[in-house]
């Protein structure tokens, strides 16, 4: 007999997310800030159900993964046949854990798929440019615990459940330090070169900082879409229900600044500077011992230590570094007319010293540096 499901509990507070209107200013400035928020939605696409998408693009074919490590080609009609009945196809087939119809890649629509498009309103705060991957999901498991993690691709989501119901739990990319998503030398070069990637779900005397994460808590049923910002971690419990969800990925001009974010750049550093991602891994276990220890650190000292992407906890770390000092030989002297080599100097003119120096005039004091602006009119 199988073992009852039993909610899991994060065991912290929670804070409830806030609900907004997609199409709303107030949604898109959520968006450009990186804070989540759940939206209710009317999109033709609620009314997608298996039988739907059989009639609609049941004879298109996409990609399966099987348990003998190989994939297959199967119509989308087959798929479905094998979610209806997914607890059997589980033998043969890993379907709960990839997405399978894809509608939009890395390249652009699916010409095969392009058509379910019409079903969605596309939300203002996304630029057809900046859509990284669309897929639809379908899942037929019963309760399902998804353990909680964030995405490699750098990009953030918006999530809409059109069947099923699911609780959802986010965390901040800030607390990933609270999280235990820093990983052991061992495991950091595994694909996907990520390894802030997964995290504990609650409090244990190996990881007691966890009791301080922030929690962010909604459920969500058919209509509610969820933005997921770059890089936090989403915990999905799946309910005993059949599973159905539309999801869009899309990325930015820039990524904010987070632990997760640094360390994600500086795996990728790490990745190139050995020569690529084909061999980095093999690269790096080439190194020295105390080498690879050394990069784990930094990797690791990203992910815990606020003081790498806080500015005002790095600049109170810092108050105790040794000062810059200058070799007055070093001095770039300007010339009075064109004031020397800096292209600055043209302009301003206004300095003898390398830029790093506050070169304060007599006439305006050398109490406060905006004092030449203030006196120079």
């Amino acid at each position: 007999m199988a073992t009852p499901f039993t909610m899991p509990d994060p065991g912290v507070p929670r804070i409830p997310l806030e609900r907004l209107d997609l199409d709303s200013e107030q949604a898109a400035r959520y968006v450009a800030e990186s804070r989540p928020f759940v939206a209710r939605v009317d999109w033709r696409a609620l009314a997608w159900t298996p039988d739907h998408l059989r009639a609609t693009v049941g004879d298109k074919r996409v990609t399966l993964h099987k348990r003998d490590g190989s994939r297959v080609e199967v119509t989308i009609a087959k798929f479905l046949d094998l979610v209806d009945h997914q607890r059997e196809a589980a033998a043969e087939y890993i379907i709960h854990n990839y997405p399978v119809m894809k509608i939009w890649g890395f390249d652009g629509p699916n010409p095969e798929l392009a058509c379910l498009l019409a079903d969605v309103r596309w939300p203002s705060f996304i630029a057809r440019d900046q859509v990284k991957e669309i897929y639809v999901w379908a899942r037929n498991v019963g309760w399902y615990d998804n353990k909680s993690h964030c995405e490699p691709n750098a990009a953030a989501a918006i999530n809409l459940q059109i069947r099923g119901k699911k609780h959802v739990w986010l965390f901040p990319p800030e607390d990933a330090g609270l999280l235990g998503a820093a990983s052991p030398r061992a495991e950091m070069m595994d694909p996907p070169f990520f390894s802030a990637g997964q995290t504990v779900y609650h409090a244990s005397p190996d990881h007691p900082e966890f009791a301080h994460v922030r929690c962010y808590e909604a459920v969500l049923e058919p209509g509610d879409a969820i933005h997921i910002p770059v890089f936090w971690y989403h915990w999905f419990v799946h309910e005993d229900l059949y599973q159905m969800n539309f999801n869009i990925w899309f990325g930015g001009p820039t990524i904010p600044v987070s632990p997760v974010a640094a360390e994600w750049s500086y795996m990728n550093a790490l990745c190139i500077a050995l020569g690529g991602f084909k061999h980095a891994k093999d690269k790096f276990f080439a190194l020295p011992l105390e080498t690879q220890e050394l990069l784990c650190k930094i990797a690791n000292t990203l992910i815990e230590d606020r003081r790498c992407t806080d500015v005002k906890r790095l600049m109170d770390a810092k108050r105790d570094a040794p000062r810059i000092t200058i070799d007055p030989k070093l001095i770039d002297k300007r010339s009075e007319v064109a004031g020397g080599g800096d292209p600055d100097g043209s302009a301003g003119g206004a300095g003898d010293l390398p830029r790093v120096i506050d070169k304060r005039s007599e006439v305006a004091g050398e109490g406060d540096p905006d004092d030449v602006a203030k006196k120079s009119g």
